[in-house]
């Protein structure tokens, strides 16, 4: 899909306003002319997008290593969510 003026300005008009326009493995942000895909999660793997550069057969996989490292390397951060999750 290649990326629109139009969706640009609906993507920064919905009320998450922290939330940016962004390839989820490399943070690419998308401006008018880019190319993109949204990629529907398998499993437990939620759905996200990627830029051109990043997309590629295997893109779910590399997705899950990402959040993988990811927990790895701030297991603190994780572990303050879960707990917030735990005092509801």
């Amino acid at each position: 899909m290649v990326v629109t003026a139009e969706d640009v300005a609906s993507f920064t008009k919905l009320k998450r306003p922290k939330k940016r326009f962004a390839c989820h493995l490399c943070g690419h942000v998308f401006s008018a002319g880019d190319t993109l895909r949204f990629v529907m999660g398998k499993g437990s793997t939620i759905n996200f997008f990627t830029c051109e550069g990043c997309d590629g057969d295997d893109v779910q996989d590399r997705f899950v290593e990402a959040v993988e490292e990811s927990k790895r390397r701030f297991w603190w951060l994780y572990e303050r969510i879960e707990d917030a999750y735990d005092d509801r």
